[in-house]
């Protein structure tokens, strides 16, 4: 089963795809940066059908401020994020399933590794290019770019806000995924230009229980389709290992 749904956090809404299988194990999937909840290529969409074959669920929502969420990207700060985050998580858990795991592309990968250790229940974490120099990003476009009398970046697309930008210098990233203490699968492009290896090092620096795999022409979206038909294979993988 397929089905859209809303979610409340607060005073808005979030919309995501909600694809129910019969195992007691869950998938949240958490996009990138100007990303959405189908993400570049369709790579959520399609992992979502691989899963399903394997009778697991998973959860994709769009951000507050993100496309059919409620809100305008000049709303979203990693304030709202981390909000979210906690949110879809809490969801899943109240949906039934025994076991979560955290999945994310880019910045959504920061994400997963930053929230994982909050609930104790998450074992399992799996990272596609995780963004650690999103506040880098961040900032960098909004110091460079026109702003409007709000203090709001003048773009046709994604115009930042001040609230964004102050929210940057808050979270600290590999600080906060080093106190998580479950297992992290960490799948990087050696070819990805947005998000260079020296930032997947430094999360295999401080995360304790990691298993790395490297795509070697693999770059940020994974373009090419046998680095995403890999990529969904060692995905698949990680997901379904048992623990020990």
């Amino acid at each position: 089963m397929v089905k859209s749904v809303d979610l409340k956090n607060g005073d808005y809404t979030l919309r995501g795809i909600y694809s129910k299988g019969e195992s007691e194990k869950i998938v949240i999937m958490f996009h990138g940066y100007t990303g959405h909840k189908v993400e570049h290529n369709g790579m959520f969409r399609s992992l979502s059908r691989i899963l399903l074959k394997e009778d697991i669920s998973s959860l994709r929502f769009d951000y507050y401020g993100n496309f059919d969420s409620d809100g305008e990207f000049t709303d979203f700060t990693f304030d709202t994020l981390f909000s979210d985050a906690r949110c879809i998580i809490k969801y899943a858990y109240d949906l039934g399933y025994k076991e979560v795991v955290l999945l994310g592309y880019s910045m959504g990968g920061a994400l997963a590794l930053a929230v994982a250790h909050e609930e104790a229940r998450i074992k399992k974490v799996v990272v596609w290019n995780p963004a650690g120099n999103i506040n880098e990003l961040v900032k960098r476009r909004y110091e460079i770019t026109e702003k409007d009398e709000k203090g709001n970046t003048i773009t046709l697309n994604f115009s930042l806000s001040k609230a964004m930008f102050d929210s940057s210098f808050k979270y600290k990233w590999y600080e906060l995924a080093s106190k998580y203490q479950g297992k992290a699968y960490v799948i990087k492009g050696a070819k990805d230009l947005a998000v260079p290896l020296l930032y997947n090092d430094k999360y295999l620096e401080v995360l304790k229980n990691k298993v790395s795999f490297i795509i070697k022409d693999g770059d940020h979206g994974f373009d090419n389709k046998k680095d995403q038909e890999l990529l969904y294979k060692k995905t698949i993988e990680y997901i379904k290992e048992e623990e020990s």
